[in-house]
């Protein structure tokens, strides 16, 4: 049998007109349409936008969904709707409003006048809202996470003592919560402290629950900056 010269090549991907002949020329595969675009700092500074911004609207935007559906499926009013809404989506869960349990008039002032017996539908929005909330909530908190945590110029305190920062915001939230919580539902400084813990932890043992409405207001407000806070620690602890 006589020798070929030819010597075989893999497949080509490419050749090269200006390369000499026999030599393969691979060019890169093209990823269109492979793998997913990273909702992250960078991606959201090259397309102009604000990533705490985004964060913010997303959150607030999935907050006012779930305030408006349990306003109307669980017969709440709207202040503990939204209070409902953000115990939900950070996954605090107080316990004493659930889709799980009857409510009426006489058993917890969250109810709107309208008795709300356990039904399917509620109980499946329920489940659906508490894993939407793990994503959405969840990946807010960590965009306004890493929007603290992005880099700072380099001579301010902020840049220099990130952790400092940090712990000291989160210390002043805890005793801003104890103190105001003592005052709006009659608790001592040590329980209102325990609870400011829980809550801002995402624990939730179900102690010490607003029972007002302002009370309720302010129970979510104070989750919702927190919380953030508390990520925010854990990340430069973590940094």
């Amino acid at each position: 049998m006589a020798n070929s010269s030819r010597r075989t090549e893999p497949f080509l991907t490419g050749i090269n007109s200006d390369a000499s002949p026999g030599t393969t020329v691979r060019t890169p595969t093209s990823t269109r349409g492979v793998g997913h675009t990273p909702l992250d700092l960078d991606t959201l500074s090259r397309a102009g936008w604000r990533p705490e911004l985004v964060a913010l609207a997303l959150a607030a935007s999935y907050l006012a969904i779930g305030t408006v559906c349990f306003h109307f499926v669980l017969s709440l009013t709207w202040m503990s709707a939204f209070y409902f809404s953000v115990t939900t989506a950070l996954t605090v869960g107080f316990g004493d409003i659930d889709a799980w349990t009857a409510m009426t008039p006489n058993s917890t002032n969250a109810n709107d006048g309208r008795p709300y017996s356990p039904n399917d539908g509620a109980i499946f929005l329920t489940m659906v809202y508490i894993l939407g909330g793990m994503v959405v909530v969840g990946a807010s908190l960590g965009l306004v996470s890493s929007a603290l945590l992005d880099e700072s110029p380099k001579s301010t305190f902020r840049s220099r003592h990130p952790l400092l920062i940090s712990a000291t915001l989160c210390l002043v939230l805890l005793i801003v919560g104890a103190l105001t919580s003592s005052h709006l539902e009659g608790y001592d400084l040590l329980h209102g402290l325990y609870w400011s813990v829980v809550a801002m932890s995402t624990v939730g043992y179900g102690s010490g629950t607003p029972k007002s409405e302002g009370g309720r207001l302010f129970v979510a407000i104070f989750m919702l900056v927190g919380v953030s806070c508390m990520g925010n620690l854990v990340g430069t602890l973590s940094a």
